[in-house]
């Protein structure tokens, strides 16, 4: 079996924490979304579970003999969360999702 490179890996790891410092320039004049962080939550402790899981799920309770695949899995998820984090909280809103104040509103006749 031929060995693989682990420069993809790298770059994949690399590629989260960098897309997430992107996103954040390019939304700097955005508005905060309130509900943001608990979505990050959600979709952080996800990305910490879910590819270990999985990878003792593939490999079994042996993982004595695999524990670089499970150790590999963690890091992967917590790149995701790294990149997840430094989003930040801006998110974009269409304009037809945005409410109209309460002032604007026509006073009842």
């Amino acid at each position: 079996m031929q060995r693989q490179n682990p420069l993809g890996l790298l770059i994949a790891v690399a590629g989260w924490v960098i897309g997430g410092l992107v996103y954040r320039r390019i939304s700097a004049k955005w508005p905060h979304d309130p509900i943001a962080r608990r979505r990050q939550f959600a979709v952080s402790v996800a990305a910490v579970t879910i590819p270990p899981s999985v990878t003792l799920g593939f490999f079994g309770f042996l993982g004595t003999q695999y524990p670089h695949l499970i150790i590999l899995a963690e890091i992967l998820g917590l790149s995701i969360v790294a990149g997840v984090f430094a989003s930040g909280t801006r998110r974009f809103r269409p304009p037809s999702e945005i409410a109209e104040p309460d002032d604007a509103r026509e006073p009842p006749s």
